[in-house]
């Protein structure tokens, strides 16, 4: 049971240092002398709060992210992906639901530490740091680490009932510290929506 939860770790996770489209980020070209719209990297600065009806949760980005579900067939699971990035760094926020007899086999600790694992093994990244954090209530790990082109990559997970969120951020060759500015607001922004008024979309079980 354990090597199946484990595969779905590592097919939610991917190669996220090798991100194609935020690999080699270039900055905007400048708008036309005539054009009086402001230049798109003063547009990426004015935040906004992007909200997941489904997902049940809300977050701070620098631009609307692009969405993608992702079906995992080999583990009947199907994941949902929002990415968005600026010209210095990337942001990825995605859930996906288990069964709640994981849960009440593993415990969230558990699940946190096969997560964290995973994370290392298939972005083939040099691990940092790590710190256990709190949501509400509920258990989450966030994980530092140098990707190998020298970018730092930062992964929090949460465990609420039976679904497991995760939001990462790849950081600049220069950062200094482990965590920008950015991607303080980034993580600090996440929160989880109440049910709506009939419960549904929404994660399931009490903290533990």
């Amino acid at each position: 049971m354990a090597k199946a939860f484990h595969l779905l770790f590592l097919l939610t996770l991917g190669p996220v240092c090798v991100s194609p489209a935020f690999s080699k980020p270039t900055r905007p070209a400048e708008p036309a002398l005539h054009s009086t719209a402001p230049p798109s990297d003063l547009i990426q600065e004015k935040w906004q709060t992007f909200t997941s009806a489904a997902g049940r949760f809300s977050v701070l980005l620098p631009a609307v992210p692009s969405s993608k579900t992702i079906n995992l067939p080999s583990v009947k699971r199907s994941l949902q992906q929002f990415i968005c990035g600026t010209d210095k760094e990337f942001y990825l926020v995605q859930y996906v639901d288990g069964s709640a007899r994981s849960i009440q086999v593993l415990g969230a600790e558990k699940m946190l530490l096969l997560a964290d694992n995973a994370f290392l093994k298939a972005n083939h990244v040099m691990f940092v740091s790590k710190q256990n954090i709190t949501l509400n209530g509920y258990p989450c790990h966030e994980i530092v680490a140098n990707c190998y082109d020298g970018r730092k990559e930062i992964q929090r997970t949460y465990f609420v009932g039976t679904r497991r969120y995760t939001l990462i951020t790849i950081q600049p060759h220069d950062q200094v510290g482990e965590q920008s500015p950015d991607a303080g607001k980034f993580f600090n922004s996440f929160t989880l929506l109440p049910p709506d008024d009939h419960g549904k979309d929404a994660p399931y079980g009490k903290p533990k």
